[in-house]
């Protein structure tokens, strides 16, 4: 069936409009707008997120308390349980999905920090306690941040949790978030304290992960946006776009946190994409699209048309009819 061109601008022109009332806790920049993709159970707050090798989305809550809410899997229809919930523990802060594995984390009300990986088809979970904050992947291996007494260490994890564990080096300040670019550059920013996002390319890595030098902040830092957000608290989440732009969920305690793509240049040129009162969790990129934890919700970021292309199709639109009059 085919539609007159009027009734699809028209249409479009709504379904872009009404974005925004699914997820009325963001703020979005111009040129943005988001609808709602999944929404936790039972008012937990929806910390992290990804994918696995089934399609199917596997999440970590939080509650109020920011004990651990549990682990889930959906699959479009239905919700499953792969970890329940407990008061005795704390929320940890990543899931990420590395082959037929998904890997997330918790700790103890004594600081005993553990890393989870469910076998994708088995249905198997192993844990083992591992120093760590946030989860990463190159695509194929497993990378944690964690704190020490040192500061936070950057370690390569080439088996998984069942193997070693080597260290790549270490940047001072609260642990933070890594990513990897689709070129094998590491992007990491530390989590409190410290307004940067430090990089090293994909040779210094690889010469690393060789047994070369560790990796150093110093030299390294790849943006620097304390003028930007100086009431910032520090980052949360980060991933890379297909252009090599790096996304990232910075916490704010005083003004709305915000998520923000900086340049793929370096520059620190940036634009801010949405913001939120509340602590934003994690961001991903899936399929080519910006999916967003905030609150208890998954958002999907939607780039709008601009008013310009509204327009102009509008005015097409009004062309045809008056031809086809």
């Amino acid at each position: 069936m085919k539609f007159p061109f009027h009734t699809i601008a028209v249409s479009l022109t709504a379904s872009f409009l009404g974005l925004s009332s699914a997820t009325a806790a963001l703020s979005f920049g111009a040129g943005y707008g988001g609808t709602n993709y999944h929404t936790a159970g039972g008012g937990d707050g929806i910390i992290s997120f990804d994918w696995g090798s089934d399609n199917a989305l596997y999440y970590s809550t939080s509650t109020s308390s920011f004990t651990a809410g549990g682990v889930y899997r959906h699959d479009g229809l239905s919700t499953s349980t792969i970890m329940a919930g407990s008061s005795s523990l704390f929320a940890g802060a990543s899931v990420v999905s590395i082959g037929g594995s998904i890997y997330f984390n918790d700790s103890t009300f004594s600081n005993v920090q553990r890393v989870h990986e469910y076998t994708i088809g088995s249905g198997t979970t192993t844990t083992a306690t591992v120093t760590n904050y946030s989860l990463g992947t190159n695509g194929t291996d497993l990378f944690i941040s964690g704190g020490d007494f040192s500061g936070t260490r950057l370690t390569w994890h080439p088996d998984g949790i069942s193997g070693s564990t080597i260290d790549l080096g270490g940047v001072d300040g609260a642990s933070g978030p890594l990513t990897f670019d689709a070129s094998g550059n590491l992007y990491y920013a530390p989590g409190f304290g410290d307004l940067k996002i430090y990089s090293w390319s994909a040779s210094e890595v690889a010469a690393t992960m060789s047994g070369g030098t560790p990796l150093s902040a110093t030299g390294n830092v790849w943006v620097d946006y304390t003028s930007a957000f100086s009431t910032a608290g520090g980052a949360t989440s980060m991933t890379t776009d297909e252009f090599g732009n790096v996304i990232v969920t910075i916490t704010n305690f005083t003004d709305p946190s915000a998520l923000v793509k900086f340049s793929a240049d370096g520059s620190g040129s940036y634009e801010t994409i949405a913001t939120s009162t509340d602590r934003l969790g994690e961001v991903r990129l899936h399929e080519g699209k910006i999916y967003l934890a905030e609150g208890s919700s998954i958002v999907e970021i939607i780039p709008e048309p601009s008013s310009f292309l509204l327009a102009f199709m509008a005015c097409g639109a009004f062309v045809m009819k008056r031809r086809r009059g």
